[in-house]
């Protein structure tokens, strides 16, 4: 199952202050969008109003389905959110942290059946970590962590991922074998797959969408080559054109 994630006038905040102000935009399904921004424009609020996770103004919708009207554990069916940590995973297996992803499909059982267990072997396959299936999670590099969390959130089966900064803390290589990885699984099972990025020049390179989000409005969005010029940039970071001529890399 595919899906069009279509945002439409939302509008999210804590408590009188709006973070998210009217915004209006889509990822298509099949490709990867980068949402860009600077700090505080609001990027991690979006991710956790789309999950579900923050009570938001507007219209959220996948293939014209309404968030709106599904409970948690129904949304959990449409959206699956990795997000930049996870504590409480660490003393678990590889292969128990991705399986617990299962729990929004299951209904009384408490074990995975085959069907389930083979997503789990799946998603570990896609993102390489078929031979640490048994290793503790807390045992792991920086970059084999990511690809568990990325792997968890495939193995939820969901037609919408959203990644949180998935290249944070991460050596170049890392990241770029990350995103490769994330946006080839886009393509060949017609994910929508939205993350947050602080490296422009990572956004160049894989990008398919981007949406820039400034001050919780959206400020542009299309494919690279349109949004990711030096004017909208400097615009979207509130500096001079000249802080740019290096482009964007995270630290």
């Amino acid at each position: 199952m595919h899906g069009e994630l279509t945002i439409s006038s939302l509008t999210v905040g804590y408590g009188a202050e709006a973070v998210i102000d009217g915004l209006t935009a889509g990822c298509p399904p099949g490709r990867l969008t980068c949402l860009l921004g600077a700090n505080g424009a609001g990027k991690t609020t979006l991710l956790r109003a789309i999950s579900g996770y923050l009570p938001a103004g507007g219209e959220l919708s996948i293939n014209g389905t309404s968030l709106a009207s599904l409970s948690a554990r129904a949304r959990a069916r449409y959206i699956a959110s990795v997000p930049q940590v996870a504590q409480e995973l660490l003393l678990l297996t590889v292969r128990q942290a991705v399986a617990l992803a299962r729990y929004p499909h299951l209904t009384t059982r408490l074990r995975l059946n085959g069907e389930e267990a083979a997503a789990v072997d799946e998603a570990l396959d896609n993102m390489q970590l078929s031979a640490l299936a048994g290793r503790r999670c807390i045992t792991l590099s920086g970059g084999e962590w990511r690809r568990v969390l990325i792997a968890q959130g495939l193995a939820q089966g969901t037609p919408v991922l959203l990644l949180d900064e998935p290249t944070a803390f991460l050596d170049p290589p890392a990241r770029r074998q990350i995103l490769h990885q994330v946006r080839s699984l886009a393509a060949r099972r017609s994910l929508t797959v939205l993350a947050v990025l602080h490296d422009v020049d990572l956004a160049r390179e894989f990008a398919e969408h981007v949406l820039l989000l400034r001050r919780g409005r959206l400020l542009a969005s299309g494919p690279p080559a349109e949004t990711l010029t030096t004017e909208l940039l400097a615009e979207l970071y509130d500096c001079e054109p000249q802080w740019l001529a290096a482009g964007g890399s995270e630290s």
